[in-house]
């Protein structure tokens, strides 16, 4: 039942959105266009390697330019408007795949991406760990120092912060720690600020200024706590009556749809919906029939 709940509360979000609005209109278009002054912005956690290539390469032969989460920043407050054809693409939840399938992939396009890690698991990787781990402090220094991966706050124990504190297990991992213990000894306040300061500590020089709710979702309590702390950009899902991400729009309501919806940008060799959403759903009826755990599926 909590498996149901779970997934429900993550998928209901973009069926609610695509019916108030919430979508944008690249997406659903058959004759797609980017809205002028908009940048799309879509999320993955351990997407499968070819995939994400193709999706790299499309951005690629389309003219598409990675932004990072500062430079969107700048773009929707209106002092530093952003290049045509910017995208952000996010990575969640700090898997080794970021470091050992995604970076590679990276360097190769020399694209720009963000991503959003929960400094609890990264402080305490087991060593010697064979399966799906979390990153290390040193691979993720290691992407930091690239220039092509901004790190940024994904909370410090990944709890759902609507519910605090329920744990929320990590995607793309199958060696503990991929969950924090059910009950925390600190507040919201203090979950929020130590994620801040451990990323600042470990990554020298980087300034902390974004938060991405956990299963993309986030209430007035926590959007008012990570006010308090300095973060400048809250970064979600999809959300009714916010379809993009436009300048002079509001960085404390930063949208995302999935990652499968890059090759619905409008370019060359663009995808038809039906043929992204039937390879969604027949990946997601395997994984129940087959009864693997999501945490090391794709998400």
């Amino acid at each position: 039942m909590n498996r149901f709940r779970a997934a429900w509360e993550k998928n209901w979000p973009e069926v609610h959105c695509a019916m108030r609005g919430g979508l944008p209109q690249f997406l659903l278009a058959a004759r797609a266009q980017l809205s002028p002054g908009t940048v799309p912005a879509f999320c993955y956690h351990s997407p499968d390697q070819a995939v994400l290539e193709q999706d790299l390469q499309y951005l690629h032969d389309n003219g598409y330019r990675g932004l990072t989460a500062d430079e969107l920043l700048g773009h929707m407050r209106g002092s530093a408007p952003a290049p045509d054809r910017a995208v952000v693409l996010t990575f969640d939840d700090g898997a080794s795949h970021l470091h050992q399938t995604v970076f590679p992939l990276l360097k190769r396009y020399g694209f720009k991406v963000v991503a959003f890690v929960a400094p609890y698991f990264h402080d305490h990787v087991r060593p010697g760990a064979k399966g799906a781990r979390t990153c290390t402090w040193s691979e993720l220094r290691e992407l930091h120092q690239s220039g092509l991966v901004d790190i940024q706050s994904h909370t410090y124990e990944h709890r759902y912060l609507p519910r605090w504190p329920e744990p929320a297990p990590l995607y793309g991992i199958s060696e503990p720690p991929y969950i924090a213990n059910a009950e925390s000894g600190t507040s919201l306040l203090q979950d929020l600020k130590c994620a801040k300061q451990r990323i600042e500590q470990e990554l020298q020089g980087k300034r902390v200024r974004h938060l991405c709710f956990p299963r993309f979702n986030g209430d007035e309590r926590s959007m008012d706590a990570a006010r308090r702390l300095g973060y400048e950009g809250l970064w979600w899902g999809t959300l009714p009556g916010i379809p993009e991400n436009k300048a002079n729009g509001d960085p404390q309501r930063i949208v995302r749809v999935s990652g499968e919806f890059v090759r619905r940008l409008p370019g060359r060799g663009r995808l038809p919906l039906r043929r992204i959403l039937g390879a969604r759903y027949k990946a997601n009826l395997e994984r129940w029939l087959g009864g693997n755990d999501k945490r090391a599926g794709l998400a």
